[in-house]
């Protein structure tokens, strides 16, 4: 057991991953102190929780204006932490690993955790297009901090390509982010009691699960819907909430696909082993441009779940390696609906075929995307770090 170090961790939206992180840093005897969105607040012995300003997420303006708010607040309370201590920082905000360069010094030591890449998300979403002008800033920014880190964390090969730019070269650590489902609570796919509920049987059942903001393009569904009318076998379920979910309501019924088209609500944490297991396939998308740029964590726990997952992206990515890798669904380019419902055929032509890639989807969430796996990497670089900063 290495000797107790101090730990600063900051993210706006800190989630139950990362709070694992922060858990069993304590666990070990370090002193941690977090610093996340009140919302994110948690009691745990060894760790102190000071609380800031809320991540708004529902228009560009709250987000930015929060992301400001956060950022003051650890402009505010980090000298006083840092000094001695190993800071990690997360992208949330955007500019928080660079505050936190420029605050961190010779008596600490910066790990900066990217997980999703700037300007890169801005330049490929449509409603922050109009922040171009940024973008120059951003670079300049990225090499500041990046190059000044101890260690440089990121979620797969791809992306860390693509820090590696601004880190002068230098090869950022690869620690995927991991699942939160509980696998024991995933139900046999045929007495999944919300199939039953829904009265899908044995079809094939299409999912999404998450956020449905504006960025989120899920149009290629209702186009492949079109392509399979009148093929009673499948069905698209739409869980979640946000600005698209009307829409894609009004198009469903507009188009005569309503039969096909299941839209619930944001379903209870204790009831995800089942709701993301009633997928056969789950959608995992990523906007044009943003391939290089972010890793959806969502797909952990679909494959948690069991289920084989549709990745609707570009190559290359970090998502369509991890599907290709695993063997445990299918890659579909942005817009290429015939591609998705050739797919969806296939399945219905040779139903033998869904079985392997659920199983092998289980078997990569356990063997590499579990928090028995994955977090302890990440307390083991944490610690390395501590160590050197002891020396």
């Amino acid at each position: 057991m290495p000797p107790p170090a101090r730990f600063v961790i900051l993210n706006q939206s800190l989630g139950p991953l990362y709070r694992q992180v922060a858990e069993s840093l304590a666990q070990r005897g370090h002193v941690v102190t977090v610093l996340a969105g009140a919302d994110n607040r948690f009691d745990y012995p060894g760790v102190t929780f000071l609380a800031g300003p809320v991540y708004e997420r529902r228009s560009l303006r709250g987000r930015l204006q929060s992301w400001w708010a956060f950022l003051r607040f650890a402009r505010r309370e980090l000298p006083r932490l840092s000094p001695g201590a190993v800071v990690l920082s997360f992208s949330n905000p955007p500019l928080l690993p660079h505050l936190c360069a420029r605050i961190a010094g010779r008596h600490s030591a910066h790990v900066a955790c990217v997980l999703d890449l700037y300007p890169e998300v801005l330049a490929s979403s449509p409603s922050t297009a109009r922040l171009k002008f940024l973008y120059p800033l951003f670079g300049v920014l990225n090499r500041a901090a990046y190059r000044r880190c101890a260690e440089i964390v990121t979620l797969g090969p791809v992306m860390a390509a693509g820090v590696a730019r601004y880190a002068g070269g230098r090869t950022p650590a690869i620690i995927p982010t991991w699942h939160t489902l509980d696998q024991a609570r995933v139900p046999p796919r045929l007495d999944n009691p919300l199939r039953r509920e829904l009265g899908f049987g044995d079809r094939l059942v299409v999912l999404y699960s998450g956020n449905l903001g504006l960025s989120h393009d899920l149009n290629i569904l209702l186009d492949a819907a079109e392509q399979l009318r009148g093929v009673d076998r499948v069905r698209f379920v739409i869980i979640g909430e946000g600005p698209q979910r009307e829409r894609l309501q009004d198009s469903a019924r507009a188009r005569g696909l309503g039969p096909m088209f299941h839209f619930l609500p944001y379903q209870p944490l204790a009831q995800l082993p089942v709701s993301l297991s009633l997928g056969d396939l789950s959608v995992v998308t990523i906007r044009p441009g943003a391939e290089a740029a972010m890793m959806p964590s969502k797909i952990h726990n679909y494959l948690a779940a069991g289920s084989a997952v549709l990745a609707i992206t570009r190559r290359p990515s970090d998502l369509a390696q991890v599907v290709e890798e695993h063997r445990c669904g299918f890659v579909v380019e942005p817009g290429d609906a015939r591609a998705l419902a050739g797919t969806l055929r296939l399945i219905l032509e040779q139903p033998e075929t869904l079985a392997p890639l659920r199983e092998r989807a289980r078997r990569a969430a356990q063997e590499h995307y579990s928090p028995e796996v994955c977090c302890p990497r990440f307390v083991e670089l944490l610690e390395k770090t501590a160590s050197r900063l002891s020396v």
